[in-house]
């Protein structure tokens, strides 16, 4: 059993010398069966307002988790008001860091219009 938060964000090639580079990470962590996972992501996005201001903008804030419960599948979960989590996403395979943050997006009707 092994009980560490940061161990996926403990690499060299993100700025921390004397920490191993991707390669050799990935090739570690994944020698581990992770029996329970949950990982936690605040995003924040810079949107046009509507009104009639064309140059007005503003932050949107959203957060999610990425969560496995072994032998369970790997989830994206959207924080919704009141901190409660609600499932928008599950697979069998784990999610990329990237996957979960545009599924996020898209539940809170953040994703991208062609072109922009």
């Amino acid at each position: 059993i092994l009980f560490q938060n940061d161990l996926e964000s403990l690499r060299g090639d993100m700025g921390l010398s004397g920490f191993p580079d991707r390669d050799l990470h990935h090739r570690f962590t994944s020698e581990f069966l992770p029996a329970f996972f949950l990982r936690k992501r605040d995003y924040n996005k810079t949107v046009a307002t509507k009104g009639w201001n064309p140059l007005a903008i503003e932050q949107v804030y959203y957060s999610g988790a990425l969560f496995r419960e072994y032998p369970g599948p790997w989830q994206v979960l959207k924080k919704e008001s009141g901190g409660v989590l609600k499932n928008v996403a599950t697979r069998r395979d784990r999610f990329k860091l990237r996957e979960v943050k545009q599924m996020l997006k898209e539940a809170f009707g953040l994703s991208e219009e062609e072109g922009s």
